[in-house]
């Protein structure tokens, strides 16, 4: 019998690999175990006996959380009333209130359980699950600090934030003590963001006051039988406990603010209290920090910055030493900005910044003038965006080495200091009050300028006249005219401005010079100086001295006033 034609038979030898061909069949492989795994880990979960209509609703708002986008939460620093009352509605009674009486709930810490998005285990291999199972009012704090606070605090490359930050959300979901930790911060952070009399300020302050006294107790357990070096996770969770955030500041400068202000999350901590119980838990974690060798021997590098942050922050708010020495790791940072591409506005700068030290004595105190120079500079190319400048979160890495250096140099130990000690003290005292103006501001409510002008006052009380040649006394009295001048700047609005313009003014009658606007900023721009915050400040304390020495005088002053926003 004849083969029919029409019908054949094509065999192919075809070798099927068992893994993916393409990305997007490696993401459905995924999700496919992730749906097996959460199958699975349901149905042998044992569930309790409840009654369905009221857990139906809970079910619902805490999916219609994780479906949350992120445009709910408002920006940094801008607390608007809409996206807070959202999230204060998801927690808020329906039973009507009497007219008066507060609409918000007690904080209710029983319903807080924080577990992955995928079964029941505490590690996620795909990174990608994020803390589910919290009050929309926690998620929702928890997210703002997320995406707004703790990545700036590490003052790292953006780059690398991503890695930081699910480091973080693993940390949340393998220790229940870390969890408390972030909730106690976050709430002093969110708390900030709302001004008195704000119904959300109520819950906030007692899910600060709870997760951390949570955080604190977890803590004492930890360390109550446990020898040896402190485990990192609870050195973290102490540090971020005590400091959460400042309160609110409702204060708007007229000056304007040096970029460096909100750097690191700087401004978030101006007004924080530094009361007697913070500065024993300070103390507490110094003790065990040493148990780790001090900062040294905290492996987390990005933590480290946030560490040396809360160090400066009490130092120059109280004026004493820093608790830490500074990390042998970041000693490179005293020698930054040697490398510095410079425009014709940043060169013209850098041949004149800091030359007026020259006949300052003290080596120490030198080196860091001359960092401080060079900072600067990387701040004018940062803030006037050229070309290869210098990031914000380098410029703070490098400004923190700055303050903590300045805040290591101790004043002279006798009452009457010599010559040399006392223009030592002069300018340190200065410098300070620089930095809290350009590179290290706490702002005007940290109230950390009137003493700084009041120190500054007594120290130039007690200088005696310049020795030496005519032309070191001159190099001298200028130096304590740019000193004078950033006292002045200081004592704006306190006892001490009178006496400080009544100085200038005495200045300038034995100098004509520093009559013309001008001629007296070149004299400034000698020491360290920058017009963008300095210019406007000063211009009301030279007018003010200026018209003490001449009523009428009109001639010699510049024809134009330097606006808010600066020559730069």
């Amino acid at each position: 019998m004849a083969a029919d034609r029409r019908k054949q038979f094509l065999f192919l030898n075809q070798s099927f690999s068992s893994g993916p061909h393409s990305q997007r069949e490696k993401e459905l492989q995924d999700a496919d175990r992730r749906a097996h795994a959460a199958r699975h880990s349901r149905s042998k979960r044992a569930i309790p006996p409840t009654d369905n209509a009221a857990l139906a609703p809970k079910s619902r708002l805490l999916k219609k959380t994780s479906r949350q986008s992120v445009e709910e939460v408002p920006p940094d620093d801008l607390p608007s009333a809409k996206p807070s009352r959202k999230r204060f509605l998801a927690v808020r009674s329906r039973t009507p209130t009497a007219e008066g009486h507060s609409s918000a709930l007690p904080y209710d810490a029983g319903s807080l359980a924080a577990m992955p998005s995928i079964g029941q285990g505490n590690y996620d291999p795909f990174d990608t699950a994020s803390v589910a199972g919290l009050p929309p009012f926690i998620h929702g704090i928890l997210d703002y600090c997320f995406r707004n606070v703790w990545p700036t605090l590490s003052c790292s490359d953006p780059q690398t934030e991503a890695r930081l930050a699910v480091t973080r959300r693993q940390a949340i979901r393998e220790h229940s003590f870390m969890l408390h930790a972030y909730i106690a911060n976050a709430a002093g952070h969110n708390l900030r963001l709302h001004p008195p009399g704000d119904p959300a300020r109520t819950l906030l302050t007692q899910a600060r006051s709870y997760h951390e006294r949570k955080t604190l107790e977890a803590v004492s357990d930890l360390l109550r039988d446990h020898t040896g070096p402190v485990p990192e996770g609870v050195l973290l969770a102490l540090f971020i406990t005590i400091f959460p955030a400042g309160d609110y500041d409702a204060y708007v400068c007229k000056y304007p603010a040096s970029p460096l202000a909100t750097a690191q999350s700087l401004h978030r901590y101006a007004n924080l209290d530094v009361t007697p119980g913070r500065i024993q838990q300070i103390q507490r974690l110094s003790r065990l920090l040493e148990t780790r060798g001090g900062v040294d021997g905290v492996s987390q590098r990005e933590w480290v910055h946030a560490v040396i942050l809360a160090d400066m922050f009490v130092a120059s708010r109280l004026g004493v030493r820093p608790v830490w020495g500074w990390p042998t790791p970041l000693r490179y940072l005293f020698d930054a900005f040697h490398d510095l591409v410079l425009d014709p506005h940043a060169f013209q700068l850098s041949r004149v910044l800091g030359q007026g030290f020259s006949c300052l004595r003290h080596r120490e105190l030198l080196q860091i003038l001359m960092l401080s120079c060079r900072a600067t500079l990387a701040l004018d190319l940062h803030h006037r965006k050229v070309d290869a400048a210098p990031q914000i979160w380098e410029i703070a890495r490098v400004r923190n080495a700055i303050q903590h250096k300045l805040c290591c140099l101790d004043p002279p130990t006798d009452l009457v200091p010599s010559h040399d000690d006392s223009v030592y003290n002069i300018v340190r005292l200065a410098a300070l009050i620089y930095s809290d103006l350009v590179l290290f501001p706490l702002g005007d409510s940290a109230s950390i300028k009137p003493r700084l002008a009041y120190d500054l006052r007594k120290a130039l009380e007690l200088h005696s006249a310049g020795h030496g040649s005519p032309h070191e006394a001159e190099a001298e009295a200028e130096l304590m005219i740019w000193c004078t001048t950033m006292g002045a700047i200081a004592a704006c609005g306190t006892v001490h401005q009178e006496w400080f313009v009544e100085r200038l003014t005495q200045a300038q009658r034995e100098d004509e010079r520093l009559l013309n606007w001008i001629l007296f900023q070149t004299v400034m721009s000698h020491y360290l100086w920058w017009d963008y915050v300095l210019q406007p400040r000063c211009w009301d304390i030279w007018s003010e001295a200026t018209q003490m020495v001449q009523p009428d005088y009109t001639g010699s002053r510049s024809a134009e006033t330097p606006s808010t926003v600066g020559s730069q």
